[in-house]
């Protein structure tokens, strides 16, 4: 907890703040390290990569680290809501088998495997204020990466616990043992070095930033990714990476623009 922190508490003035010495040599030590560097998004290209590393059909273990991998980028869920963050569960906001629902043409179904849609129910975040919770959905993408087909995997080989312990967080290994921050960190620094990126910008909030980046490549439009990441505010816009092609044709465009110009008072 730290002396500083007791003599606050307990109502004594704060020992360090007339520490001049001390505080120049912290902000020398932060000065050095320099400034922290922008966490890069989780491509497509690195989960696909994950993918041929993992047998989530036949290792009930890779199902839970691809489910979660899946869900994360998908739903840009914060790593407490999936994963054991922390050396805790929050069990406010962790995912559980009832928190998913698996549908065809809109009509609940008990198998992932008949599903074309899964609905994820968030039970709160930090953003939700009323703790009104929110639900997003997702259809199957017949694709490698799909977060539906993620799902039908994990309950292949845990749907026995799926339906046994439907409060109990979902993605836990065979042998009951959590999913972890550490687990995903570690997947995304070697698919990073794999695809020839720096390791060190990746972390486990790499996929909601991937995430979300993603759905803005598609969109094109912040306020659709807001409301689907259940942000608060505008700061998530720092996250967000444009994509070189979107930038084609721009300079020429900007070369021969021949507008006509109001010179009159400005707006």
């Amino acid at each position: 907890f730290g002396v500083r922190q007791m003599h606050i508490v307990a109502g004594y003035p704060d020992p360090l703040v007339n520490k001049r010495r001390l505080w120049m040599a912290l902000k020398g030590l932060e000065r050095r390290r320099g400034p922290a560097r922008r966490k890069m998004p989780t491509t497509p290209g690195m989960l696909r990569w994950i993918r041929a590393q993992l047998d989530p059909e036949h290792s009930a273990n890779d199902a839970v680290l691809w489910c979660g991998l899946m869900l994360a980028f998908f739903f840009l869920m914060r790593v407490g809501e999936y994963a054991y963050s922390g050396g805790r569960w929050d069990h406010a906001k962790v995912l559980t088998p009832l928190d998913l629902r698996a549908q065809y043409e809109a009509q609940p179904v008990q198998k992932y495997a008949e599903a074309d849609e899964i609905l994820l129910r968030f039970k709160s975040s930090k953003a939700d204020q009323e703790g009104a919770g929110a639900t997003r959905n997702h259809y199957r993408t017949k694709e490698l990466l799909c977060p539906v087909e993620a799902v039908e995997l994990l309950q292949k080989h845990l749907g026995h616990r799926m339906q046994n312990e439907p409060s109990a967080p979902l993605l836990r290994m065979a042998n009951g043992s959590p999913l972890t921050r550490e687990h995903i960190q570690a997947l995304l620094e070697r698919a990073a070095v794999a695809c020839d990126l720096p390791p060190d910008r990746f972390r486990s909030h790499s996929l909601r930033i991937g995430g979300a980046t993603a759905l803005y490549h598609v969109y094109h439009d912040v306020d659709i990714i807001k409301r689907y990441g259940r942000w608060a505010s505008g700061a998530f816009q720092g996250y967000l990476w444009e994509a070189n092609e979107t930038a084609k044709g721009v300079a020429q465009r900007m070369a021969t623009d021949n507008t006509t110009l109001h010179l009159g008072n400005p707006a």
